[in-house]
Parts: C-alpha cells; sequence; structure tokens
C-alpha cells in the first residue's frame, strides 16, 4: 500500500501552538490511513476532533486491521508551514 502525504513545520517554530498545529498537521495525514493499519484505531488527537464523524472499529475490525499491510510506502510531494489560527 502506498499514501500520499503532506509534511507541516510550524510557521514560528518559538510558538508553543504553531508547534502543536503542524504536531496535528503531521498526525492526521500520516494517522489517517497509517494508524488503523499499524495500531488498529485512529490518532488519539483525530479522535478528539472529529469525534463521531470518524467510523468506529469493532475490536474484530481492529485486530483484523492491525499488521494486515505487508509494505507501506508514502509519497511525499510537499511540506507546508502550520499556523495556529485559534480553533
Amino acid at each position: 500500500m502506498t499514501f500520499d502525504t503532506n509534511f507541516a513545520l510550524p510557521f514560528d517554530p518559538t510558538n508553543a501552538n504553531d508547534t502543536s498545529a503542524a504536531d496535528a498537521f503531521v498526525t492526521f495525514n500520516y494517522g489517517w490511513i497509517g494508524d488503523p493499519l499499524v495500531f488498529g484505531k485512529y490518532p488519539d488527537v483525530m479522535v478528539e476532533f472529529a469525534g463521531d464523524r470518524l467510523p468506529k472499529f469493532t475490536p474484530e475490525e481492529s485486530e483484523m486491521l492491525k499488521g494486515s499491510w505487508d509494505y507501506i510506502g508514502m509519497n511525499h510531494y510537499s511540506t507546508v508551514y502550520a499556523k495556529y489560527n485559534g480553533v
């Protein structure tokens, strides 16, 4: 499996909010596809933010997903700057 993902750097690396925004961006981009395949669940920050909008995995589905890949490739095309916007 290969998926497309982007990376983010904080707009101001000395600003904790920008650093958190960049971390959340990366977690969402990598974790949306990767975490269910590796850990059987979505990243915690994604669940906190998206809540009921994310599909739920049953325990059986979670176990079936974990380690179901034989290869994970990532296409990385760009890096962006993330700036906290108050949300």
